[in-house]
């Protein structure tokens, strides 16, 4: 929470370009770009934002400009029916959006198709990206489209575990701000059933708001089989694209995340766990400076440059960086 409310002062100034992309079933995703505008870029980035966010978010936009001034290429994407492509697009965001990250790239490599392309989510879309990734038919496709490496930062790989953590009496005011923030996007939706709506409003925590609202939306069961079919922690295994997922040992939204991964044996998975940085964080304060420093930016980046290079690399697990 502290992250998000000193990126607004960390931006770097740049102009932005809005940008379009067309789904298959005739949704529209709505994005900006930014870039240092010449044509040497050392690859492009897919940044893609969490729930409860927008590309618009500062955070979002802090680390697409950080990235930008390193030379890449960066499109902030909008999920369904988000900031600027409210309207655009049939239905809502959910975990099972992946395959709609996969079209918005190929819509955009059809425009760039020499570009190389590293697809970058957070919290519940760094689910969604590994998710993709390590789904044969999905991974394929991706490389066809000259994906070359994907990040996940914070990810959400456990989707049950995630939404019950948020029971916990600790998050009491955030997860009052955060259903009303869901509910307030839920509302604003021209084709969701009215009496999905009020199930909606009558959730007091997430995973009543799964189960009372989304499962039935998707026509599931229940709120367990969402998390069964969604989460990502059981294709990790199966990735077979360069990947660099970033999170916190601390992370209270994510609390299995760290452990799961530690169990993953995929050599294309490079893990950097730190001891602190909470979810999407990331934070720290130097006392020298006596300045806030969003560490990671600067790994993130060295991440992108990696993945960028024409040698494919394998590397081992598991690394850390810097505690925050």
């Amino acid at each position: 929470m502290l992250g998000a409310r000193l990126s607004a002062k960390h931006v770097l100034p740049m102009e932005s370009t809005p940008f379009k992309v067309s789904l298959s079933d005739g949704s529209t995703l709505t994005g900006e770009i930014d870039s240092l505008g010449n044509s040497q870029a050392k690859a492009n980035i897919l940044l893609v934002h969490g729930l409860g966010s927008s590309c618009h978010d500062p955070s979002i936009v802090r680390q697409a400009r950080f990235l930008a001034q390193k030379n890449f290429k960066v499109f902030r994407l909008n999920h369904r029916n988000i900031g600027s492509g409210k309207g655009k697009a049939l239905g809502f965001y959910h975990g099972f959006r992946g395959p709609d990250i996969k079209e918005a790239l190929a819509d955009l490599h059809k425009r760039e198709p020499g570009a190389p392309w590293i697809l970058v989510g957070h919290s519940m879309s760094g689910n969604m990206v590994l998710k993709i990734a390590g789904v044969k038919e999905h991974a394929d496709e991706l490389k066809s489209m000259g994906c070359v490496g994907v990040s996940a930062i914070s990810p959400v790989v456990d989707l049950r575990r995630s939404s019950r953590s948020m029971h916990k009496p600790m998050f009491g005011l955030f997860n009052t701000l955060f259903l009303k923030k869901i509910n307030a996007y839920i509302r604003r939706l021209d084709n969701v059933d009215e009496s999905l709506k009020a199930a909606a409003r009558g959730a007091k925590k997430l995973f009543e708001f799964d189960e009372m609202f989304l499962a039935p939306a998707l026509g599931l069961p229940g709120a367990q089989a969402y998390y069964d079919l969604a989460s990502s922690k059981d294709v990790l295994d199966e990735i077979q694209i360069q990947t660099e997922i970033f999170l916190a040992k601390d992370d209270p939204i994510a609390p299995g995340t760290y452990k799961i991964l530690q169990q993953t044996k995929n050599p294309n998975l490079r893990i950097h766990a730190s001891r602190f940085g909470g979810h999407l964080g990331f934070v720290r304060y130097d006392f020298r400076t006596r300045q806030f420093n969003f560490f990671i930016d600067e790994l993130l980046g060295q991440a992108c440059e990696r993945m960028s290079s024409i040698e494919p690399r394998l590397i081992d697990l598991p690394s850390e960086f810097p505690n925050s």
